[in-house]
Parts: C-alpha cells; structure tokens; sequence
C-alpha cells in the first residue's frame, strides 16, 4: 500500500468514461504483458501553462493521441481489461470533447463488459449518459434548461443503482467534484509534468502529453455542470441517508480468525518484514534481537555485505546497506498528527467511508493554495511511507505470542520529482534483494512478508523525466535491463531459501499482476504465494490487483495495527492482506515448525474458501487451517 495523494489534488477525473468498438481480434499481434506496448513520443516544446490554454493545439495533440490509440486496439490483442479501459478512457474522453454523443452512448455498453467488478459496472457512465440525454432533450449544453434536464436525468440514472454501490460512487463523486480546481490542477501539472518537456528536447513521452489533454478535457466536461452534480448527489444521500445506515454488513472474519495462548504458541518464529522499516517501540518483546551480535556490536563493520542492526538491516536511498529501522524523517510542513488524521482520512475517502477525517482532508485540500500543493503532497507521501513497514509489522505478529519482527528496511523516495536512477544505484537494487535473503537464511526467519511491488514502468518514467536516452525505445532498454537483473537476483534469492515462505501482496491498481508484469507478485516458485485483498464481507475490493499469480486472497480493507511511536490507525490495501497470510503461516510454524512451505502452502489451500460472490477467488480460513494443524 502507497497512497497516492497525486490522484486527490490533481487528476482526479482522468478515467472517466470507457466505451470503444473494436475490431476482432484476428491477426493482431497478442500482447501479454505491458512492456510489449508501443512507446511514442509527441513533438512538443514550451510551458505546460500555454500549452494547456492553447486550444488550437490541445485539439491538434488530441487528435494525434486518438489516431495513435486507435491504432493501437487496430493492431494488437491487447489480453488486459484494464489496459483496455486505459485506451477506451481516452478515446472517449476525447470523443466527448468531439460532440461525438452517439459513439458515446453506443459503446458504453461494451465497456461495461470489460468490467469485471459489478460495482463498477453498476456506476460506470452516469455523467455522461445524464450529460447527453439532456443535450439530446435540450439542444444544448450550456443553458438553464440544459442543465435542469441534466440534474432531472444524473438522478433518476443514479437511483436506478443499488443502494450499496451508489454510496460509495456517491461519495468518491462527491469529492472529485469538490477537489475540481483548474488553477491547482494546473500547477500540479507544471511541477510532475515540466521536467519531462524541458529534458524531451522537443520529444515528450506520449502518456506524459495525455496526462495534460484529459486535464484539460476533464475539467472542461466536469466544471460548468459542478454545482449541478453536487446538489443531485447531496439530495441523494438525504433521501436515502435512513436506507443506507440501516444497512448491515456481515462480518465475514470474525469466526475466521484465530489467536493463540502462548501454550498452543510454543515454538519461536521469526517473520521478516521486508519495507519501510519497523519502528521497535509499539512491539517491545515482540522485536527479534540478534543476541549473538548485541554485544561489540560494531554497525560500521560491513559483515557480509549487510550492516547488522540488532533487529535487522537496512538499505538506504541508493540502496546501499545502511542502519536504523525506520527511513530518515524530513523536515515537515506538517505535524504529524495532523498527517495522521489527513491520510487516514484520504484513505477513506477512496474506499467511500464517511468520517470525520475525511471531511477534514476533504476541507483541507480545498483550502490550499496552488503553492502549498507540493509541500502537502510530499509530507502525505514521507508519512504513508514511513508508517507503512510498522503497520505491516502488526498485522504479521497479531494473536501470536511466540512470534518475533526481524526488518530489512527500504528506502523509497518520497519527493514529487524523484531522483534519477543510475547503472549503480540499480545494480545495488540487485545486490540488496541477495543480501536481505542471505540475512534471513543465516537468522532462521521462517516467514518473509512482502507488501511492495514494482515493474519497470517506473524506471522509463524518471529517464525520461531527465532526459536520459536518445528515445523512448532507448529508455525502455535501460529499464528493462535494470529490471530483468533485479527480477533474477531476487528470484534466485528465493530459489536458493527454499525453507523460507515468501508471501507478497499483488497490488493496488484495479489490474492483472502477471500484465503488469510486477515483481515480487509475478515470481512463480514453490515457496513464493501472492495475496490479494477482500473486504470485511469477504468481497473483492475496489482496488485490489489481481491475476492468475494471485494464490489467496485475504481482509485488506480497514485494518487497524500500530504506527511508529505507538498509535494505532486503520489501513486499506493489498499491504494489510498479504501479513494476513503471513500471520497464518507463522502461526502454523508456531505449532509445527517442522512444516514446509509447500506444506503450508497446501494446508491453507486446502482450508480455504470460495468468496461469496462466486469469482473464483480462494479466501483464507485461518481458524480451519490452524485446526488442522492442531490434529
């Protein structure tokens, strides 16, 4: 779990509407993961603020954009929805722009097949179905009777949704809306997008322009109807505020989960938790300490390409060993409490929860100036990151007694423009996935728990945000070079502990783990398990990654464990599911220590179940799989 803060203040409304016909798919060329794609670049040169209020040009670069994305759904098999509702969200974006009301309309309904989530299915498309049955009735789109015909059409659209989806579209839409500033959504697009305009040497990556044309399309749909789509919300959550509070949700863990007594506990296991780090205060006696190095320990002595830190290691920002359990603090705009309460409430927010945390993040990023976006964004980002390995380290050893917390710490860059990846910073990228193993081999940990994942998009984003590479195709070489290197040494790593069970967590974007070809989740081996994330009705999130790589599935949604310095918060994301399994696992080894991986492995697929909304999804049981243990 990373929240993204970038999604809240400045593109909020950039996957709006889906909807394309497409050619069949014979004699495409078959694309299965997505470096396969094309890379383009667009000419262009100059301010991202002229850009954006040129008209002229944003209508000549859309055109290119909609020309390159058609022939790209022409040409190639693409086996993602995902990626597919990428491409139709572009196209009809643009489309809308166009007028072009009936290819709106038309392929609405086969964008709706691409959604394998009902609840998406259910809401997708309300806007701007309401937006062209008005035009259709009106003539119009800009007058008072357009716009009457608009509020008339967006509720009887969004009444004909089921109560428990409208909610949350009613919720999130709520705060798209009310976040719409175009003054601050353009300086966010300057300060993320400037770097890579001025370094293209008049060559900029074809994504990085297309992030300015929805902007500029989003809000050109969305603003003059703003005040309109918020009264229609509002009058729904009033009508139907008795309704949706009387509904009840089953709590679909509580006689799943198990805890132990410390004489059922009676083997110590030690569970690494690979991340951000583990602040040792909240954990006490549940911290595992190296008693064989306490003494003398010298943390200067580079002893087998690892520094010991007595409950673990680390690895600073160029990922070179390093020591401290938690990555270095920043100085901070903001106080921390008030981060606490600010990304809590961005979390719910996201996940359509009402509280009062949301309703301050909500008024607080309302009320920033365009030049305090930054500042706010990067403290949100130091503190999800810096909380995160703590939070993760809790839902590991709850209900365990005999459970310890070993750490091998990463340092991830926190800042809005990230620094720039080197042949040596990556190949200590490779090095450091080695050493972390090795470290645990020779510390007897048992369970290594694993909530991150990457690929190696993100590598051609910063080259080309510094201008690295004569092109796109030269960019993806360098990063599909770093990556695949990272990919065998951290695969070869856990080939060569075979005792160790490596659990990870699949993601958080809404898409296929194995197309997004990401590390660890995409690792098939025999002591490698990803996990995905359910609700606390056992119902697939919004926003958990899936995919056949994806074992189990777990409760992701609204679990709460300790931050650094003791308080507790509730976390959503693929990052509390995956420790879930971690928890299970350690606590089986707590039993039976003589357990295998593929043992394990075999015992909660064995005593896991379906989900409850016939997906095909294995839920994990642990009450049934420590059960079995026990007999």
């Amino acid at each position: 779990m990373k929240l993204n803060i970038k999604n809240f203040m400045f593109r909020m409304i950039i996957w709006i509407m889906i909807g394309m016909n497409t050619p069949t798919a014979a004699q495409k060329i078959k694309i299965t993961r997505a470096d396969e794609l094309p890379r383009r670049t667009i000419d262009l040169s100059g301010n991202v603020k002229d850009i954006y209020n040129n008209d002229a040009l944003i209508r000549t670069i859309a055109d290119q954009i909609y020309a390159n994305a058609e022939d790209d759904l022409n040409k190639y098999d693409i086996q993602d929805k995902s990626t597919l509702t990428g491409y139709y969200s572009v196209l009809m974006l643009i489309d809308f722009s166009r007028r072009d009301f009936d290819k709106v309309l038309e392929n609405t309904v086969l964008v709706k097949s691409l959604q394998d989530k009902e609840e998406d299915r259910a809401t997708l498309g309300l806007f701007t179905t309401a937006y062209i049955q008005a035009f259709k009735q009106t003539n119009s789109t800009s007058t008072d009777e357009f716009k009457q015909a608009y509020k008339v059409a967006f509720t009887n659209l969004l009444n004909a949704v089921d109560k428990k989806y409208a909610k949350k579209y009613v919720d999130q839409t709520k705060l798209s809306l009310t976040l719409l500033n175009p003054e601050r959504s353009l300086v966010g697009l300057e300060t993320q997008l400037q770097p890579f305009i001025d370094n293209g040497k008049g060559k900029v990556p074809e994504n990085v322009v297309t992030s300015i044309i929805l902007t500029r399309f989003s809000l050109d749909m969305r603003l003059p109807l703003k005040d309109q789509s918020l009264e229609v919300l509002e009058n729904w959550l009033s009508k139907n505020k008795d309704e949706v509070n009387e509904i009840v949700k089953v709590d679909y863990w509580k006689d799943r989960n198990i805890n132990l007594n410390e004489k059922e506990s009676k083997n110590e296991i030690i569970i690494a938790v690979w991340d951000t780090g583990v602040d040792p205060i909240p954990y006490g006696n549940s911290m595992w300490v190296n008693k064989k190095e306490i003494e003398g320990n010298n943390k200067d002595d580079d002893r087998n390409g690892f520094i010991d830190d007595v409950n673990g290691i680390a690895f600073d920002i160029d990922n070179k060993p390093t020591t401290g359990p938690l990555i270095e603090k920043r100085k901070l705009t903001y106080e921390v409490k008030d981060l606490q309460r600010w990304m809590k409430g961005a979390m719910d927010l996201q996940n359509g929860i009402q509280s009062s945390e949301g309703a301050e993040f909500q008024q607080k990023v309302v009320a920033l100036k365009p030049e305090e976006g930054v500042p706010f964004q990067e403290d949100l980002s130091w503190y999800s990151t810096y909380a995160h390995g703590t939070h993760v380290a809790g839902i590991a050893v709850s209900g365990n007694p005999s459970a310890k917390i070993l750490f091998s710490r990463i340092t991830y860059d926190t800042k809005v423009k990230p620094r720039l990846y080197t042949d040596d910073t990556q190949s200590n990228m490779a090095s450091m996935f080695t050493k972390a193993v090795t470290y645990f081999k020779q510390n007897n940990v048992r369970v290594v728990n694993m909530s991150w994942r990457y690929n190696s998009a993100a590598y051609e984003a910063v080259l080309a945000m510094y201008g690295v590479g004569k092109d796109e195709e030269e960019r993806k070489a360098i990063a599909k070079k770093w990556f695949e290197a990272e990919r065998k040494a951290l695969r070869d790593a856990f080939a060569s502990a075979p005792e160790i069970l490596f659990i990870c967590g699949s993601g958080n974007e809404n898409n296929d783990a194995n197309f997004a070809d990401y590390i660890p989740a995409g690792i098939d081996l025999p002591n490698v398990i990803t996990v995905g994330a359910v609700n606390d009705e056992g119902k697939r999130t919004s926003f958990t990654t899936e995919g056949k790589s994806v074992d189990f599935y777990a409760n992701g949604y609204e679990i709460e464990s300790h931050v650094p310095g003791g308080d507790r918060m509730k976390f959503s994301g693929t990052s509390m599911a995956s420790p879930q399994v971690a928890n299970l696992t350690a606590k089986m080894l707590a039993i039976n220590p003589k357990l295998s991986p593929t043992e394990m492995i075999s015992i909660i697929k064995s005593t896991s179940t379906p989900d409850p909304e016939g997906k095909g999804l294995l839920l994990i049981h642990p009450k049934n799989a420590i059960d079995k243990i026990k007999k």
